[in-house]
């Protein structure tokens, strides 16, 4: 589990949740990259520390970071499997690029646990981030499956 890394600061008004998004998708794409060669906690340390000491000017919501990553870890598998039934017939969870299903996955992750947000700004955040990655070709793909899971988890309810 992540600890609380929130510090003193008062997070009460509403923050922009981008940054925040774009920097739990980073760290799962290492988590993913790295295979455990370094634990998740040093990971989202050194991100966050990076992140606050580069971007001072950008608010970072170290609560939904650690809840949203929490999250995350401890449903991997069922989120794993929300995607694969989701895939096309000739995709398999193991072929897509490490960054896009580190999207996918925090995409899912959030989709599954806040309910307070629209669904369409969430999935919006997940394909600027995909943008600004550069990875214009996949945008149509992770919309597709991003709007598919969230239809599936809100009809449920």
């Amino acid at each position: 589990m992540i600890k609380d890394i929130q510090n003193s600061t008062d997070n009460s008004e509403y923050q922009p949740l981008y940054p925040t998004r774009i920097l739990i998708a980073q760290t799962m794409y290492s988590v993913d990259i790295l295979e455990e060669r370094k634990d998740i906690e040093q990971i989202s340390s050194d991100y966050i520390e990076y992140h606050v000491s580069k971007y001072s000017n950008q608010n970072l919501d170290k609560e939904f970071y650690c809840k949203l990553l929490n999250f995350i870890i401890d449903n991997l598998s069922s989120i794993d499997d929300m995607i694969k039934l989701n895939l096309g017939e000739k995709w398999k969870l193991e072929r897509l690029p490490k960054l896009v299903l580190a999207i996918l996955r925090v995409g899912v992750g959030e989709i599954s646990i806040d309910k307070h947000l629209e669904i369409a700004t969430i999935i919006n955040d997940y394909l600027q981030i995909t943008k600004s990655l550069n990875h214009f070709d996949e945008l149509g793909f992770i919309n597709g499956i991003l709007d598919k899971i969230a239809n599936d988890i809100h009809s449920k309810k």
